[in-house]
């Protein structure tokens, strides 16, 4: 081939040798793209398939296992400060660099291409690989780990068929994509409606599709703890992991708590243990130390509540064991409380928070959500715990 093979082009002649040449160079990329194994795979748009069918797909499997499914959609969210963005950067780089197990959680063993959509400075993700790399004593940068750090809308049609034209053209296949946070490119959404949060959950999944792999999304927790747009999240994820911070002072310990997996059980949490690194030119980040069971991970006892649920759950007992009255002759071996009690309890726990825009709108929602998974009931203004 010449050094010029642009001039061999139709159009040249036509335009200018800069111009040629970069057109030579798209449609080269174009036919690359194209001449992929995969693109020669293509799958039909709509897939019908018999019981038979499913039943010779291989068996669920966890890119994480015990944690986080193979070719999956989920949420990682928690307050500020919460360690969140330094666990899902964690999981990210155990697996581009192919280590064996996180925390004792077997990984796929070899080093798997992952994607981190951010808009944050390349300084930070510096110093986290630095500082995970001097803890690990691993000597080489991750080549199988990418940044986009460009603007992006998941809300923007044509913004998102041109990412996911330029994640084709990468020729890579990503099998953990993360996105931090959800804010960011979602910008201008209003989270207390729906069909901005499932439209991302179904872009995020399309992006994650796009190389047969899983897509994470990092979000931030409201007031309320939960996460902005919790139910409408909740419906849309294979799964959801709730960080939150403990003690005093810098980050050090925290709990990473499971409140939702659609195919295996959840409501449950460990313990996370922060350490921080110190680096050569003077700065330091954080890296996950241990992830273990401590004595109250198990959170079974409210096996369909979610960890804020279950908070409220427990502030319900407390207010029944305080001032509980006997209940309705039709409802034997129940005692209910007025319902006043509990929401004040919720309040004064700060399971909900009474500053918030409308308090007594967050405590129906919860309410509603509890008695929807028939955890409680409630009749002429009393509550109560359902057996």
């Amino acid at each position: 081939m010449s050094d010029t093979p642009w001039r061999d082009d139709p159009y040249y002649g036509g335009m200018s040798e800069n111009s040629t040449r970069k057109s030579w160079e798209n449609r080269r990329q174009t036919a690359e793209v194209l001449e992929h194994p995969r693109a020669k795979e293509a799958k039909p748009r709509f897939l019908f398939e018999t019981v038979a069918d499913l039943r010779s797909r291989p068996p669920e499997e966890y890119i994480i296992d015990g944690w986080i499914p193979e070719r999956s959609v989920g949420l990682l969210y928690g307050r500020w400060g919460s360690g969140k963005s330094f666990i899902g950067f964690d999981w990210a780089l155990h697996l581009a660099f192919g280590m064996p197990d996180w925390h004792g959680a077997r990984l796929p063993g070899e080093p798997c291409d992952v994607l981190i959509i951010a808009r944050e400075g390349h300084a930070g993700f510096i110093k986290r690989v630095s500082a995970f790399m001097a803890y690990h004593r691993i000597d080489s940068d991750p080549e199988r780990l990418v940044f986009m750090r460009s603007p992006v809308s998941f809300l923007d049609d044509a913004g998102l068929t041109a990412l996911k034209e330029a994640i084709k053209a990468l020729g890579r296949q990503f099998r953990f994509v993360v996105v931090d946070t959800v804010a960011r490119v979602l910008p201008g959404a209003d989270m207390a409606k729906e069909a901005p949060i499932t439209l991302f959950m179904e872009r995020l999944q399309q992006v994650g599709e796009l190389t047969g792999g899983t897509a994470l999304g990092v979000h931030h927790e409201n007031k309320s703890g939960d996460a902005n747009g919790s139910m409408f999240f909740q419906n849309s994820s294979d799964f959801m992991f709730c960080a939150s911070r403990e003690g005093e002072g810098p980050l050090s310990r925290g709990k990473l708590s499971c409140a939702k997996q659609k195919e295996a059980d959840d409501q449950w949490s460990r313990e996370v243990t922060f350490a921080k690194v110190e680096l050569s030119d003077g700065k330091s980040s954080l890296v996950v130390e241990s992830v273990f069971e401590g004595e109250h991970t198990n959170l079974s006892k409210y096996s369909t509540a979610t960890p804020k649920q279950g908070r409220a759950l427990d502030a319900l007992d407390a207010v029944v064991l305080s001032f509980g009255e006997p209940a309705p002759l039709d409802l034997k071996g129940v005692t209910t409380v007025q319902v006043d009690r509990w929401r004040e309890e919720l309040f004064a726990r700060g399971i909900l928070d009474r500053a918030a825009k409308n308090p007594r709108t967050d405590f129906k929602r919860l309410k509603d959500q509890l008695a929807n998974k028939f955890l409680i009931g409630e009749r002429n203004g009393f509550v109560w715990k359902a057996k």
